[in-house]
């Protein structure tokens, strides 16, 4: 029985070792430049969440960059600090797209690029929603591989990085919600936890051996 939980408890580890390989969470915060219709003021602070798989394919986008797509949004938590609560929309349906860029990409050279659009939004058939941080790199990126990149151990250019935010129910300018935000601050990385199903299959396994021994030291069945 020992050998057996041995080995549930080693399977459980490489999978756990996996789920923190490539889940990756980055907390920054912000200021406000400028906003329209959300009730923010310039020099309010913000925070957000960037989260992406790690492991995501690599597609190129020209001789020096290349991009990530992800199923999932990958900017989410985003908070008003200076006047609490969340007065922005957020959607699940949004599908994001991940660059990394170098000097010789036309579009935010020497850059990491995580933004959205998304104008299928549940509830608001005529809704746009759209976001775009860009963190400038000082030089050439040293890697195009998401998995080898530390984005808090960058040399950014924080001053000519941003973080854009726009909403609208339709094409009304007074119907829109946006704001233009400074990049301040980036955590360090944070990596994903074993999804509570895998504890829980462990955990089961473990009970279920565990009955079978009992079963035999009394004489029983198993």
């Amino acid at each position: 029985m020992r050998y057996a939980v041995l080995v549930l408890a080693i399977a459980l580890a490489v999978a756990n070792t996996q789920a923190r390989a490539d889940l990756v969470t980055y907390t920054m915060t912000g200021t406000i430049q400028s906003s329209q219709n959300l009730g923010l003021s310039a020099g309010d602070r913000i925070s957000w969440q960037l989260q992406y798989n790690n492991s995501l394919p690599m597609n190129a986008n020209g001789s020096s960059g290349m991009n990530y797509y992800s199923p999932t949004p990958v900017i989410t938590n985003l908070i008003d600090r200076t006047n609490g609560g969340f007065p922005f929309f957020m959607s699940s349906s949004v599908y994001s797209t991940l660059s990394l860029n170098n000097a010789s990409a036309t579009l935010y050279p020497n850059s990491f690029v995580a933004g959205a659009e998304s104008t299928t939004i549940p509830g608001y058939p005529e809704g746009i929603l759209s976001y775009g941080l860009v963190l400038n790199n000082i030089g050439s990126l040293p890697t195009m591989n998401l998995a080898n990149l530390q984005l808090n151990t960058l040399p950014l250019n924080l001053s000519a990085s941003s973080f854009n935010y726009s909403f609208a129910e339709d094409l009304g300018p007074l119907d829109q919600q946006s704001f233009v935000a400074s990049v301040d601050s980036i955590s360090s990385p944070v990596y994903g936890a074993p999804e509570p199903g895998s504890l829980t299959l462990f955990l089961l396994g473990v009970a279920g051996f565990a009955a079978r021994g009992m079963r035999r030291r009394l004489g029983q069945p198993a």
